[in-house]
């Protein structure tokens, strides 16, 4: 990666701003919520809207951490 390729974003001329990839991942490093903990049990709040940047990423931390901690469907709260 150069930095030509981290300070281009495909979306800017149109007035829209997409959070990349590797930022969401750092964030979500940062808060701790990572796959080695036991993250149903924990609760995340993603108030923004868009195209799912951080959405996608937390599901597939969940799951991650869903198959390593042996949770089931059983343990979902149910609404």
């Amino acid at each position: 990666m150069t930095l030509v390729d981290v300070a281009r974003d495909p979306g800017a001329g149109y007035g829209e701003v997409f959070t990349r990839r590797w930022v969401v991942d750092l964030i979500l490093d940062l808060v701790g919520y990572t796959p080695e903990k036991d993250l149903g049990a924990q609760t995340l709040i993603e108030p923004s809207c868009g195209i799912g940047a951080f959405l996608v990423p937390i599901v597939q931390r969940l799951v991650e951490s869903s198959e390593a901690h042996g949770a089931t469907s059983a343990r979902c709260p149910r609404p």
